[in-house]
């Protein structure tokens, strides 16, 4: 490169302080490459900037295209060796990023969407309750109309009941008022008198006389409710029966005073020891004939029939015998009492 050599000048110190300085020229070598203005020379020599100023400089598009380009490639390179030097590192780095975010987005969305389901639950339950405070409201409330309801049912069915029963009272005051006009108009025709049933029973039988022909109630109940004087007493029938037009029967078995249905015992007869040293007597009695009924045995008579005698009282024979027949009995009571001479 050639070098140029000029002449500057140089300032001198100089002794008085009156004068100016004085300056000598000093050559300057140029060492700015060929199209450059030279700075240095410029920045020294300042007298001469418009000199200097008026030289255009030597840059060219070339110039400027080639530097674009350099600096195109070295940005370029740069950036591929950084990305394919960490491209694995980084892209698993990324992938690590982007399965983090999208963990935090889903925990995220889980949450939000639990809240929501929470809070969904929560207003859920909240009509529930509500829901039910009202169907258990509605429930007392029909629950009360039904009581209410029951009670004025209960309280008619009283007053039906009462009414039913006084009508029924009154009813039933009527017909006994008029079945008791209707009996005081009946009667016993005469007793008809049987044969005995028992010992001191004898059967008696009639007809029911009056009833109306409008009589509405039972026949046999107003036959069994209408008594018979009998020995001087009232009394009512054993048992009735309903003939239809031969009429109402009714039947009486009377077992007082009838002294006609009582035996009495003859014919006394000592029968000797039973047996030796058995320490007993057989003493034996006739009974004496009397009307039996043939619905009733003799042997119920006979073992009722009483008997005195030796100075005791007996209320019936041990045993009896009947040496006739059921229609002709021959009846005979048979006593076993101690005796000291028997033994």
């Amino acid at each position: 490169m050639p070098r140029t050599n000029r002449q500057y000048p140089t300032y001198l110190s100089s002794t008085s302080g009156d004068s100016p300085p004085s300056y000598n020229a000093v050559d300057v070598v140029n060492h700015a490459p060929p199209g450059i203005p030279d700075t240095a020379r410029s920045e020294h020599e300042p007298l001469l900037g418009s000199n200097l100023a008026s030289r255009k400089p030597r840059f060219s598009w070339l110039h400027l295209s080639l530097i674009f380009v350099i600096i195109t490639l070295a940005v370029s390179w740069g950036m591929e060796y950084h990305f394919n030097t960490d491209r694995p590192l980084n892209r698993k780095h990324i992938r690590e990023k982007e399965i983090l975010e999208h963990k935090r987005h889903l925990e995220h969305m889980d949450y939000e969407w639990g809240r929501d389901v929470q809070k969904r639950k929560i207003e859920e339950e909240e009509r529930r309750k509500e829901w039910e405070q009202k169907v258990q409201e509605r429930k007392t409330e029909e629950e009360e109309r039904r009581k209410e309801w029951e009670r004025k049912v209960q309280e008619r069915k009283t007053e039906e009941e009462e009414r039913h029963k006084e009508w029924e009272q009154n009813d039933q005051k009527r017909k006994s008022e008029e079945e008791e006009r209707h009996k005081a108009a009946m009667f016993w025709a005469q007793l008809g008198v049987g044969k005995c049933e028992s010992y001191n029973s004898r059967r008696y039988w009639s007809t029911l006389q009056h009833i109306p022909e409008n009589y509405t109630g039972d026949r046999i109940t107003a036959c069994m409710e209408t008594a018979a004087r009998v020995h001087g007493r009232e009394v009512k029938p054993l048992w009735c029966d309903d003939l239809g037009e031969l009429g109402v029967w009714g039947n009486w078995v009377v077992d007082f005073d009838e002294p006609g249905c009582r035996p009495r015992w003859n014919m006394y007869k000592d029968n000797g020891c039973t047996a030796p040293g058995s320490g007993l007597r057989e003493i034996e009695h006739h009974l004496e004939h009397f009307s039996l009924s043939e619905s009733y045995d003799w042997r119920d008579v006979c073992i009722r029939a009483p008997a005195d005698f030796n100075g005791r009282h007996f209320d019936g024979p041990d045993h009896c015998e009947n040496w006739g027949s059921n229609e002709s009995p021959n009846v005979f009571g048979y006593w076993r009492i101690e005796d000291e001479s028997c033994r």
